[in-house]
């Protein structure tokens, strides 16, 4: 399991840091030019396409979130010699 995280989380964190990135970047530009924005009504349009960017940063999140999810959840397996199948073990350490 960690192989595969090892492999596959730099990417998708990468491809995450750069959509809050750009949503940050946005909304940055916008609040540096809402008297602009007011006074052409472009209020809604500006906040609709935030919601979008936020709601691209949600669902890129989401393989980086299931990855970590996946190594939590490996990590709490046990495998002895006895066992055929993981045994989940949820004592404290």
């Amino acid at each position: 399991m960690s192989a595969y995280v090892a492999k596959n989380m730099s990417s998708r964190q990468k491809a995450w840091n750069n959509a809050t990135q750009a949503r940050l970047a946005s909304t940055t530009s916008a609040l540096e030019g809402i008297k602009s924005l007011k006074m052409m009504g472009m209020e809604r349009a500006l906040q609709s396409h935030i919601l979008h960017l936020r709601s691209q940063e949600t669902e890129t999140s989401k393989s980086v979130r299931w990855i970590m999810v996946a190594s939590n959840a490996s990590g709490m397996c046990q495998l002895t010699a006895d066992d055929k199948f993981p045994r989940l073990s949820l004592s404290q350490a």
